[in-house]
């Protein structure tokens, strides 16, 4: 029997005999199901708001993370061009200064000050009014008993910072709150130019001031009320220092930590009866806990949140430190386990007097966590109505059922002949073509004989065979440039007394950014030398590819006309500036090693510090480099580094950030201080065999989990000069 027959005995049988004896038991079952529907789908909406907002605390953690290394990649910058600024022996002659008094009385303002929209001064009556800013200008500010003729060279010297402040703040608008930068002479410049300070305000005093001139480095200063507003902001600083390398002052970022919050939650879509904390575990009296190291019980300290209020409060006072409390020992336990543990996570725990919900997730690089609280009653709410609106549904459905049986039952005998002819006869035309495509026919097509579904489907069929092509040739493409690519990077690790080298790449794409490279350079007064780069493109595939590959070429073109590491990274530099687009960097580790002497020369241009071993004290160090990317700013003058002394044994590992950033199911990272047992564990052996070791480890450490990043790792070990390459004990 045809299939047009049988289709239609089938449909009469089915939809008319049974029709009517089902008709009142399917009202019957629908009426349960919809409750029982309903009653699951109260739960379930319940799970699904935890779940969503436990991936929105998650995403939040993430996106403060990423601003915050952007806010302290431009504070870098903006050190930077201080320190140039500072060291110049004649300073042109520049325009007009001002002074924060000169914002005090609109006749006297500089030209282009506004009222601004964003920097506004909160008032003890719970009022605001806007601040007189300027984005054509800076400021400056000089504390109480300041000459002002003994500090006018270095006031020359900063006056021309405006444009550097102007394009940094452009660049992160959202983020950047003020810019400004305090000298030893008390000095102080800030942009937007605005006034407004108090009479007895030294920048000197300041907390991001201390720490940064005690600390030497980039830090961030506990939150504060910035005294020109009474704003409660969160202050990255950083020392700068001189040309003879003695300290001359702090410039620093402010962020407005409220606004940050309050922004982030607005794009998580979280709850607007959810609050946001960012806390941190501290010991009584507010010093950092340290894990493993103290051994006393922590508490919770609320570093900022949403509903902080800065009303009534002095600029210069400290604020009160506020422990953040639950109402159930047993989950407050919980909790703070897990922000020892730095584990995101989420529990249910009464606040001020409420069940609620508590979500959190980890600012690793702050050392904090981010937290919302959300009231549980919220959650039910969304529950009960998605419960009613099921209810509600099933009925509308039972009635809509009882009146389609009978119209249904008239019209199937009728439906059931055109129905069946209209199917057959279009799905054996499309039997035959897909029997020829099958035969390796890719120039034929089905007749599309009306635009129903099936019309759809022969149209998607002639569709497909063009693309299935196109495919097939994109891959052929595809597969060659990964053959390319691979062709690119060393064969094998070339031989060199007294040094084992072994290195290698994994790519999470057909072809990646990643890069490592072995540079036999023109022997030296003290024999031959050799080269190593690692570099690490942002992002990956195709693009990343590329721009690796003329990362390679130029490196391999300079190596070989400078004996100086850093004018060799500066000349690839400024081509790879010239040349990039769509935002791309490089990160880059370039060593020259004299194996005899065993002197080690290197440039880091913003990559993770070269990772040191040496078995003989058992201890682990770094080659630390402060630079920044290739391709961000092309007259950055990078630094060079240099040490000769190594014991026989003393390894260099070189590794991409996909080495210890790689995660398992659980979404935990295989971390530095993995990689660095993986090492010390195998640092008897050759280097070819710690490098299979590593990737081993991350094999084991991630499962069935596909890299999400490029995994490079290049290895250099010193051995005894009677020893040969490559024959360390593996």
């Amino acid at each position: 029997m045809r299939i047009q027959a049988k289709l239609f005995f089938l449909l009469v049988v089915i939809a008319i005999l049974p029709l009517i004896a089902l008709s009142w038991r399917s009202q019957v079952a629908t009426e349960r199901l919809g409750m029982a529907i309903a009653d699951r789908g109260r739960v379930a909406v319940a799970s699904q708001v935890e779940a969503q907002l436990r991936q929105a605390v998650s995403l939040g953690a993430t996106i403060l993370f990423q601003e915050q290394r952007l806010v302290e990649l431009t504070l870098r910058m903006q050190a930077a061009e201080v320190e140039r600024r500072l060291d110049k022996a004649r300073v042109a002659s520049p325009g007009p200064i001002y002074f924060s008094e000169d914002y005090a009385d609109r006749s006297s303002w500089p030209p282009g000050t506004a009222l601004s929209a964003e920097h506004f001064r909160l008032n003890s009556d719970e009022t605001s009014e806007p601040v007189p800013t300027s984005l054509d200008h800076q400021s400056f500010f000089l504390p109480a008993g300041t000459d002002r003729n003994r500090v006018a060279p270095e006031l020359l010297r900063l006056s021309d910072m405006t444009e550097v402040y102007r394009l940094l703040e452009v660049e992160n608008e959202q983020l950047i709150f003020w810019q400004y930068t305090a000298l030893e002479s008390g000095i102080h410049s800030v942009y937007p130019g605005s006034g407004g300070y108090p009479e007895t305000y030294d920048p000197r005093q300041r907390p991001w001031y201390t720490l940064a001139k005690q600390s030497g480095e980039l830090v961030w200063a506990p939150p504060l009320i910035d005294a020109g507003t009474g704003q409660l902001v969160l202050t990255a600083a950083m020392p700068i220092y001189d040309k003879s390398g003695l300290f001359a002052g702090v410039t620093s970022i402010d962020i407005q930590i409220l606004s940050v919050l309050n922004r982030l939650q607005t794009q998580l879509q979280v709850d607007e009866q959810a609050e946001g904390f960012i806390i941190r575990l501290a010991e009584p009296g507010g010093a950092v806990f340290s894990p493993g190291v103290s051994d006393v019980e922590p508490e919770i300290l609320i570093v900022a949140y949403s509903g902080f209020q800065t009303q009534g409060r002095n600029w210069d006072s400290d604020i009160a430190t506020e422990t953040l409390m639950g109402e159930s020992a047993k989950a407050l336990a919980s909790l703070i386990e897990d922000l020892a543990a730095q584990r995101d996570g989420i529990l249910r725990m009464p606040y001020q007097g409420q069940d609620s919900l508590w979500v959190y997730g980890q600012l690793r690089r702050l050392g904090a966590t981010l937290l919302y609280i959300m009231p549980y009653a919220d959650i039910q709410n969304m529950a009960e109505e998605a419960q009613s609106f099921i209810g509600e549904a099933t009925d509308e459905q039972i009635q809509l059922a009882g009146a389609a049986s009978v119209i249904l039952i008239v019209l199937v005998g009728v439906l059931a002949i055109t129905a069946a002819r209209s199917v057959t006869g279009p799905l054996r035309e499309l039997a035959r073509m897909a029997s020829r495509l099958a035969k390796g026919d890719l120039d034929t097509r089905a007749p599309v004989y009306g635009r129903d579904e099936i019309g759809d489907v022969a149209e998607a069929f002639n569709s497909m065979v063009p693309q299935l092509r196109e495919n097939m040739s994109v891959r052929q493409s595809m597969v060659l440039a990964s053959e390319v690519q691979q062709k690119l990077l060393p064969g094998s690790a070339p031989v060199v007394e007294g040094l084992d080298i072994a290195g290698r790449s994994l790519y999470c794409d057909d072809t990646g950014g990643d890069y490592f490279d072995y540079l036999t350079l023109p022997q030296a007064g003290f024999g031959p030398r050799i080269g190593i780069a690692v570099a690490d493109v942002t992002g990956h595939g195709v693009p990343s590819a590329l721009t690796m590959t003329t990362v390679r070429a130029l490196l391999r073109a300079k190596a070989h006309e400078n004996s100086s590491l850093a004018a060799v990274v500066d000349d690839v530099n400024i081509h790879l500036t010239e040349d990039s687009t769509g935002g791309r960097f490089v990160t880059l580790v370039y060593l020259v090693i004299e194996p005899r002497t065993r002197n080690v020369r290197w440039v880091s241009a913003g990559h993770d510090p070269v990772i040191v071993y040496e078995p003989v004290q058992g201890e682990f160090s770094e080659l630390p480099g402060d630079d920044i990317p290739l391709g961000i700013q092309g007259n950055w003058h990078f630094r060079e580094g240099q040490r000769d002394t190594w014991c026989d044994g003393a390894i260099m590992v070189i590794g991409t950030d996909g080495v210890w950033e790689a995660r398992n199911e659980a979404g935990d990272m295989f971390g530095k201080e993995a990689l660095q047992e993986v090492i010390r564990r195998h640092a008897h052996r050759s280097a070819e065999t710690i490098c299979e070791a590593v990737t081993q480890a991350l094999d084991a450490f991630r499962g069935p989990t596909q890299y999400r990043d490029d995994v490079t790792l290049v290895v250099a070990k010193f051995v005894p000069k009677d020893e040969e390459p490559g024959r360390t004990q593996s």
